[in-house]
């Protein structure tokens, strides 16, 4: 099956997300950010409007790009030095590293705003926002040196005091993403899992559905489409209904690179 423009420029976003320590992007969050486009949850920078955010060692970098030939760095916030991830929406940014979780106010965007963060025990943690509530992975793995392998649901009704809610435990979860009432996570060798989060307070902890051969690290969930990366290359899958059924799957040849 031939794959759509719309469906193209979301595999290059994700491709760009799922770079690793090289640098890698999203172009907004779900119904929230007004970038022209949506990256991957382990995305290490983020548009917003006319303003670029990158992740750069120790620093979130602002920089304007209202002439996109010209882009001009404008800000520099100094960050902790275990910073991972970069998540927009509406007008926060936040901002995953192995010890928690970071936001930044953004309604003034030249100068991102230090709000609050929520901490946690040592863990890789890509980070996804819809609405009040944010879902966190914790994993363990030699890279992330963490004890757990987890998803952490957080209360953010009051961006200046974030709580945890409840924690599920998983196998060894990567990049996640929301849509509505689906969050989809890349949970290690237990493959693609789906879960209904009608209500985020207290997730039903069985799947809804779960494909154990997409063995993903990163993907972007939208209008019902899902667009993985993961050993097998870059797919695309159909959440309309269960089970999720793949529409077309570009491999790669190699093994592709722990995210995070």
């Amino acid at each position: 099956m031939r794959i759509n423009s719309v469906v193209v420029i979301l595999i290059v976003m994700l491709l760009v997300g799922c770079g690793g320590s090289t640098g890698s992007g999203s172009a907004g969050g779900p119904s929230g950010a007004s970038g022209s486009g949506q990256g991957g949850s382990t995305a290490r920078f983020t548009l917003s409007g006319d303003y670029l955010y990158t992740l750069s060692g120790y620093q979130l970098k602002t920089f304007n790009i209202q002439k996109p030939s010209d882009p001009q760095l404008w800000s520099e916030n100094r960050l902790s030095w275990n910073v991972e991830t970069l998540f927009a929406y509406k007008n926060n940014l936040f901002i995953g590293s192995t010890t928690g979780v970071f936001i930044y106010d953004i309604s003034t965007p030249a100068f991102p705003k230090y709000k609050s963060q929520f901490s946690h025990i040592r863990s890789c943690d890509p980070v996804v926002v819809q609405d009040n509530f944010a879902y966190v992975t914790l994993r363990n793995t030699s890279t992330c040196r963490g004890t757990i392998n987890q998803l952490d649901v957080l209360d953010i009704s009051s961006l200046t005091a974030p709580k945890l809610i409840k924690s599920y435990p998983m196998e060894a979860p990567y990049g996640l993403a929301i849509d509505g009432e689906n969050l989809f996570i890349c949970d290690g060798g237990a493959g693609l899992k789906w879960f209904n989060v009608h209500d985020p307070r207290n997730i039903e902890p069985v799947p809804k559905g779960q494909r154990g051969d997409v063995k993903c690290s990163d993907l972007i969930a939208r209008n019902f489409l899902l667009i993985t990366t993961g050993e097998r290359g870059i797919e695309q899958l159909d959440y309309k209904s269960t089970p999720i059924r793949t529409l077309s799957q570009i491999p790669v040849q190699g093994k592709p690179e722990e995210t995070l």
